[in-house]
């Protein structure tokens, strides 16, 4: 496990390639799965509605179909002649007519007209005054419950059961007006009647599963196969709307397929729990998401493997490298057999033979750093620097000038201590600018009135790195070739200036200048300014070739002088 762990640490090219390999390969198959499945949502939602609306169709048709045979039958027995002159009695004769006889002869003929139509639970004949006359079933004493229709209606009742008379049960009622066909006499009413029972018994084996419900415009529930819910309110009847023929709606955890009946302005709802319409899809997407994670799984093994067959070279080449100590590089001997990385153990132990080469020239480097160094210290302890300086102490001291050989001394310990102490070569540019600063004031009492200076550093740069005595040799050279030899008052300005990453130290003067010729031999030759070349030299050794000191003669006269060096913070043991 710890060697697992160790060869699948972040960041390393294994586990790069191995999940590089897997995450785009688990999200492909996720993506398809997921895919796969609300593809089959949509087209089982597609077929479900197709189916819902084929059995709402069905139903519809049905429906239409028994309301169409109720009609026809009203039509046929209000046209009889025999139910007339039945009629015509019993409208101007009420008295005198054999109602036993006439009766049952009269059943008898409407039972013929109707064919005993499966459907029709009864057809009855009333007077003018609501009151029945005839039916087809025994037991009918109901009046018609609702106003007197004067055209032909269909309406929600109750009727005495055929075979129990002392149930009830819900019949769908058509009624209409009976006229004399001669004279256009109302002689009463026809009622045909539809078991509810009847209607449900449509959708009763073509919607095992599903719930089919029909709801009048006030919202009861008027047809199911749950008499339990007859005649009670719906309780989703907003979810509807007559706006549509046809119409799907999702409410309540419930799908609704519905169709509107305009004939009796009825919808025709067919309820699907939204979990049973789900259930299927729930089990193909446990077995979608079984596969995918098998799939994974799988991969998984095989992402590890070919990981390990690309990886293992590499390793071997990766612990080599940990092996190395920084003082000993070594050569790879055994060479692997894969291409690539054979040109990369080669390309390594060409680095390491390089680097070899290289850590030779860089003690060179080094120890041209110190004899630069050495040189410059020796250069700045000038004996006849110091010989003049003494002997203006010595005519200070006789002048009794003792602020002036007060500060001379000052500035004079400053120097040297700065320039011998602890021999580091690395100072902070505030640092560098103090001994500028006191070799101006040194120099300045040496040459009185004969030059000013002024030094301008931004805070911000007072305290990144620098190397040391960048500024005195240059100095020197604007004391002693440029200034000296002015009858006017000489001036030297010291400039340090943010750019970018880098610092420039400009350092000007108003001197006698140099020619095109001396500035071209400074950096061609041996001369006087061999300060110059020296500090040129330090900035490439410390700093690289990107670095380093410009001279220009400008235009209004004197020597500018730019020293270029990058702008970093130097360390805290280097502040005093």
């Amino acid at each position: 496990m710890k060697q697992w762990k160790k060869q699948f640490k972040k960041n390393t090219i294994r586990y790069n390639i191995f999940f590089s390999m897997l995450f785009p390969t688990a999200f492909l198959i996720i993506f398809l799965s997921l895919g796969t499945s609300c593809l089959f949502l949509r087209n089982s939602f597609s077929l479900k509605k197709e189916a819902a609306f084929q059995q709402l169709e069905y139903i519809s048709d049905h429906l239409t179909f028994m309301m169409d045979s109720a009609e026809n039958y009203s039509k046929a027995i209000i046209s009889n002649t025999d139910v007339q002159q039945f009629m015509k009695e019993a409208f101007y004769h009420p008295l005198n007519r054999s109602l036993q006889k006439n009766d049952k002869e009269m059943q008898q003929l409407i039972l013929r007209i109707i064919q005993s139509t499966h459907f029709i639970h009864s057809v009855t004949l009333y007077t003018p005054d609501n009151m029945p006359l005839i039916a087809t079933e025994p037991y009918s004493q109901s009046h018609l419950s609702f106003p007197l229709p004067d055209r032909l209606i269909w309406g929600m009742r109750e009727k005495q059961d055929i075979v129990n008379s002392r149930k009830r049960i819900s019949v769908l009622s058509l009624q209409s007006p009976f006229y004399d066909t001669a004279s256009g006499q109302l002689l009463g009413y026809i009622e045909i009647a539809i078991p509810e029972k009847k209607i449900a018994n449509i959708y009763h084996d073509i919607a095992v599963e599903d719930t089919i419900l029909m709801i009048d415009r006030d919202g009861l529930i008027q047809s199911c196969e749950n008499n339990d819910l007859l005649h009670s309110e719906y309780a989703f009847l907003n979810e509807l709307s007559s706006a549509k023929y046809t119409s799907v709606s999702l409410a309540h955890s419930t799908l609704f397929f519905y169709r509107y009946f305009p004939t009796l302005g009825w919808y025709i709802v067919n309820e699907v729990p939204l979990i049973t319409f789900l259930q299927p899809l729930l089990i193909l997407f446990l077995i979608s998401l079984s596969m995918t994670v098998l799939a994974i799984i799988l991969y998984i093994g095989v992402s590890h493997r070919i990981s390990h067959t690309i990886t293992a070279p590499l390793q071997d080449f990766v612990r080599h490298i940990e092996e190395m100590h920084e003082e000993e590089l070594h050569t790879i001997k055994k060479i692997p057999c894969t291409s690539e990385i054979e040109t990369l153990v080669h390309s390594f132990n060409s680095m390491v033979l390089a680097q070899n080469e290289i850590k030779l020239q860089l003690l060179g480097a080094e120890t041209s750093k110190q004899i630069l160094s050495l040189s410059l210290l020796q250069q700045q302890i000038n004996p006849h620097f110091l010989y003049n300086t003494l002997d203006n102490i010595c005519s200070l001291a006789e002048l009794e000038e003792k602020e002036t050989l007060i500060q001379l001394v000052m500035n004079l310990s400053a120097f040297y201590r700065s320039c011998l102490s602890n021999g580091k070569m690395q100072i902070t540019l505030k640092q560098e600018l103090k001994i500028s600063e006191s070799y101006l004031e040194i120099l300045h009492i040496r040459y009185p009135n004969k030059f000013t200076y002024d030094i301008s550093c931004p805070e911000e740069l007072m305290s990144c790195s620098c190397i040391k005595l960048l500024l005195q040799p240059i100095i020197e050279n604007s004391i002693y070739h440029g200034i000296k030899e002015l009858e006017k008052k000489g001036i030297i300005r010291i400039d340090c200036r943010p750019a970018q990453d880098t610092i420039q130290i400009i350092l000007q003067d108003n001197g006698i200048g140099l020619t095109a010729e001396q500035l071209e031999q400074i950096w061609t030759q041996k001369n006087d300014h061999f300060g110059i070349q020296n500090i040129h030299q330090r900035i490439h050794l410390y700093y690289g070739d990107a670095y380093g000191l410009s001279m220009e003669i400008p235009a209004e006269g004197g020597c500018k002088t730019t020293i270029t060096i990058p702008r970093k913070e130097a360390y805290p043991c280097q502040s005093t």
